[in-house]
């Protein structure tokens, strides 16, 4: 038995997939950064860092909006 063919489009999906879990993990980042800030005190990053996770939350929504599809939650 001969093991299945990707198509272009499997591996488009399995790249934007890829992308998205990058972009999870710089908002894991920022939200590091975000709550670092939030302990000095320092307005201005939080503020920063919060847009930031909150951008490319919005691009994530999108991206997966666009595939249908939903990624399971990191355990």
């Amino acid at each position: 038995m001969s093991a299945p063919v990707k198509t272009s489009t499997h591996i488009r999906v399995n790249a934007l997939i890829n992308e998205i879990k990058r972009i999870q993990q710089d908002i894991d980042c920022d939200q590091t950064e975000y709550e670092m800030h939030k302990r000095e005190g320092n307005e201005e990053l939080q503020k920063y860092f919060l847009a930031q996770c909150m951008a490319k939350k919005k691009v994530i929504e999108r991206l997966t909006k666009n595939l249908n599809i939903n990624l399971p939650e990191e355990e």
